[in-house]
């Protein structure tokens, strides 16, 4: 039977099957409409054929797991996957429909010259990126993977899905099921191709493969003859000088290429960041950080982006020296503090391969957040040479903490930051702002409201005055601020807050804007804590309708709104409309951030809740029991949203004329 007749399409529930869209060595794509909401997404089959996919193989396991990390994601360059599953032992996967070009067909029939070619690489460099930081390798980045779309945006495509189902239980070629070997030679690293352990810098290799060929037209290795040949080329010989394939290519862009290409990992980018980073200076004609480090190399830079004034500085010639000698020693100075942070960011991540479901025995999400301990850790001292540096990597440490689950954990990692920021810029910088915003953020997930609502009204007060009422990033504090007066109970504020919110909002974004969504989100809230009944079912309707058909149906945004729909229904007694979308969001919310995380907990409490509503006491009781000793072990037995389920529990006892179970929950 053909790949496609392997796969039972018609069986997928919520979806209709509607036509294939193509095969590959990992799996059969097909174009599907979503029937809950007539969304058109691309369903993605694995190949049974070639991996043996049974129900409990370690091979749908591990796809499993990667779907999971996947899910994560969330990048405007990455397609998203929005939910999973199985049919008939067979995997799958819900995407993103992109449609458009793969990006060497996009490239040539658009013929971009090569600054419009390295500004697309250099998106994909930054989406790369973004997946490292959450602990994905792609490992089959190609141009078929990359996708530009009608807008010129590129996509990037298959995130973690392909080297999940790979064999890990030896450091020999990574093989499938049928003794094929995974991936595509053309743009495998030469560890990769050695089967030795990979890493970041593997994607690096294979992202300076597709800008070797998308600005040379060539491959950097001599592609002739059979495969096993191109893969001892890659394994045990130096790529080609690009300049020998392309002589307009310039001397920059070649070391650029070589850098990226080295055959020791040592030698290449250690990050898609730096990568991306250089790509930038290159478009910019500032100093590549893989350039040759001599004065006259960096004269020349500075005189060619700024030809007027060399001109006028030829009078002044001697003046003009000491100039550019004392810009070599900034750059280089720069340079070295730039190398520390990625060395100390490239610690977070070495040796964390998604492949495995643990590392030095522990989960490998513990051990993520173990890592970013360290780097913060790192990150207190002067390790960097520049107080700023440092301040504005612990924010982003912070976010990534928050975004993981560990609010409490980013609390000290912000205050650092916003002490370092306050002193050296002022209260009112930009970046002070930004660092106080995302305080209070973590100070909420910690459930120190107090704290997070003082933080709020000052971060508002001080983005009024330094940016206005309605930028963007006032509004963010608006949103934020109304949301927190919700869950201290101040009900007015938080419904004035949230009109007015929505109300600029709308006008400044538009109404399907994710910004606005999320102030429309805000609003049904309000609505609901001020018992406007009749306003909160049309409003979460529309916040539901909009962010699925904006965001997909696995965005956290949209599961926001799936559960908040959920406890409209339920409000409103229309119980068989509630509890699907209660079990729904949670099953969505374990795939995609697992059993632990603060919003899988939240969406536990919630379908409790719905079904005491419902009348399903037995199950309310048998999920609330489950929820409370996940709470107690993640928040502590003080924390509120641990007491908040706890009063559930009680209240549900009492109601079953249980008093000596609901005492004790008091």
């Amino acid at each position: 039977a053909s790949d496609t007749e392997s796969v039972p399409p018609e069986k997928v529930p919520g979806y209709r099957m509607l036509r294939p869209l193509g095969r590959g060595g990992m799996g059969v794509v097909w174009l599907a409409e979503q029937l809950a909401t007539r969304q058109l997404v691309a369903v993605k089959f694995c190949r049974e054929d070639r991996f043996g996919f049974g129900a409990n193989s370690k091979a749908a396991q591990r796809f499993e797991r990667e779907m999971e990390l996947a899910a994560r994601l969330s990048h405007p360059q990455i397609a998203r996957i929005f939910s999973g599953g199985e049919v008939e032992d067979v995997p799958f996967c819900v995407m993103e429909y992109v449609e458009g070009d793969d990006l060497s067909m996009y490239v040539r029939e658009q013929r971009l010259d090569p600054k419009a070619i390295v500004a697309l690489l250099a998106k994909v460099a930054d989406a790369v990126q973004h997946a490292h930081q959450n602990g994905i390798i792609h490992r089959d980045l190609k141009p078929s993977n990359i996708v530009v779309n009608a807008k010129g945006e590129p996509k990037v495509l298959d995130f973690g899905l392909a080297k999940a189902l790979e064999e890990t239980e030896s450091a020999s070629m990574q093989l499938s099921h049928s003794g094929q070997i995974l991936g595509t030679p053309r743009y495998m690293a030469p560890e990769q191709v050695r089967g030795a352990a990979v890493d970041t810098r593997s994607d690096v290799y294979a992202l300076g493969v597709i800008l070797c060929e998308l600005l040379t037209g060539q491959h950097p290795h001599d592609v002739s003859g059979s495969r096993d040949a191109l893969l001892h080329r890659i394994a045990s010989e130096e790529p080609r000088r690009p300049r020998t394939l392309c002589r307009d290519l310039d001397a920059e862009m070649e070391m650029l290429l070589l850098k990226a290409l080295s055959k020791s990992p040592d030698d290449r980018y250690r990050t898609a960041g730096e990568l991306a980073d250089d790509l930038g200076r290159w478009q910019r004609d500032e100093p590549l950080s893989a350039g040759r480090t001599t004065p006259a190399y960096f004269a020349r830079k500075w005189l060619r982006r700024h030809r007027t004034g060399a001109v006028a500085a030829g009078l002044l010639l001697s003046a003009s020296i000491w100039a550019v000698a004392f810009y070599v020693q900034s750059v280089r100075r720069e340079r070295d503090r730039v190398e520390k942070a990625n060395d100390i960011l490239a610690s977070v991540f070495e040796k964390l391969d998604p492949r495995e479901a643990k590392l030095d025995d522990k989960p490998l999400s513990a051990a993520l957040g173990e890592r970013l301990n360290e780097a913060a850790h790192l990150l207190e001292g002067e390790a960097i040479g520049d107080p700023l540096v440092v301040a504005k990597m612990q924010i982003r440490l912070g976010q990534s903490l928050i975004g993981l689950g560990y609010p409490e954990r980013a609390i000290p990692v912000l205050t650092k930051a916003r002490q370092t920021l306050q002193s050296r810029l002022g209260p009112r910088s930009p970046d002070t702002l930004n660092c106080l915003h995302t305080l209070a953020r973590a100070y909420r997930g910690a459930g120190m409201l107090t704290q997070a609502v003082s933080l709020l009204e000052e971060t508002l007060v001080l983005r009024k005055a330094a940016l206005g009422p309605e930028h963007p990033d006032t509004l963010a504090s608006m949103n934020s601020l109304a949301s927190a007066y919700s869950s201290i109970g101040k009900v007015d504020e938080a419904l004035a807050m949230s009109k007015e919110t929505f109300t600029l909002m709308k006008a400044r974004f538009g109404t399907d804007d994710p910004r606005t969504l999320h102030g429309m989100n805000n609003l049904a809230r309000a609505y609901k804590d001020a018992g406007m009944q009749e306003k909160i079912v049309p409003l979460c309707e529309e916040a539901f309708k909009l962010r699925t058909r904006k965001l997909g149906p696995g965005h956290p945004d949209t599961l926001d709104s799936t559960s908040n729909l959920a406890m409209a229904y339920r409000d409103a007694g229309k119980f068989d409309q509630a509890i699907p979308l209660y079990e729904e969001a949670l099953r969505l919310r374990k795939a995609t951030l697992g059993l632990n995380h603060p919003d899988t907990l939240t969406d536990m409490n919630n379908l409790a809740v719905g079904y005491w509503t419902a009348g399903k006491h037995e199950q309310s009781l048998l999920l609330s029991e489950e929820t409370l000793k996940l709470m107690k072990v993640k928040f502590g037995p003080d924390h509120p949203n641990t007491l908040r389920i706890m009063g559930n529990f009680a209240l549900a006892y009492q109601e079953l004329d249980k008093m000596d179970q609901a005492l004790p929950l008091y």
